[in-house]
């Protein structure tokens, strides 16, 4: 279990630091910025929950393979996209593909934020798994948002934070049911599920104006 749950956490870093350069990209940062973000928006989530849970030093400064894979993601994605012509072109082109990443790295850092949060001796209490697995899903977004100056992705954007909160409780449900088997994959599906339809319907929570 243990080297599952280290592999989904590096696809989720993949993909989490994927999306984090496209942005940087997007906001003209510079190589050291674009990489800056790469890392905080993959392992942004981790921190907070490492905190929560009172981890301290946060895994992400004891365990090198973290940082250092989420490095490594961003220096290739920004040498990819600086090599391109028209960076900011391609990836507006590439809007769809731009937001497979996120998705999947939402899904996966969710399911994993509520496995430690059980992992850590809590699962007999829901608000606490459940929460963790939405502060670890959306964390990095919204160090990467407030990073660029944008409103946080979560409180505007095709009910982000929502689809995080449900995986959390498909997860739990399934966790205290005894299914531990079904709780990470059901969970982390529900929540690209949620994301994909939302991006392709444009489903939005309601608005004052």
């Amino acid at each position: 279990m243990n080297e599952f749950m280290l592999a989904l956490e590096l696809i989720g870093i993949v993909a989490f630091a994927s999306s984090g350069v496209f942005i940087g990209v997007k906001s003209r940062l510079d190589a050291f910025g674009v990489c800056v973000l790469g890392v905080i928006t993959s392992l942004g989530g981790g921190f907070l929950r490492d905190l929560t849970l009172g981890v301290i030093p946060p895994m992400m400064f004891v365990d090198q393979i973290y940082g250092m894979t989420a490095l490594i993601v961003s220096i290739i994605m920004f040498v990819y996209l600086k090599l391109d012509k028209d960076p900011l072109k391609t990836i507006d082109r590439l809007t769809g593909v731009v937001n497979i990443p996120d998705t999947i790295g939402l899904g996966i850092f969710t399911v994993v934020g509520a496995q430690h949060a059980v992992a850590a001796g809590y699962g007999g209490n829901a608000f606490l798994v459940i929460f963790i697995g939405t502060v670890t899903g959306v964390g990095g977004g919204v160090f990467r948002d407030v990073l660029t100056a944008t409103v946080p992705y979560i409180l505007r954007k095709h009910v982000y934070a929502l689809a995080s909160f449900a995986g959390a409780v498909v997860y739990y449900v399934f966790f205290i049911n005894g299914r531990h088997d079904l709780a990470i994959s059901i969970g982390a599906v529900t929540v690209i599920v949620i994301r994909t339809f939302a991006s392709i319907y444009k489903w939005d929570l309601p608005r004052a104006f």
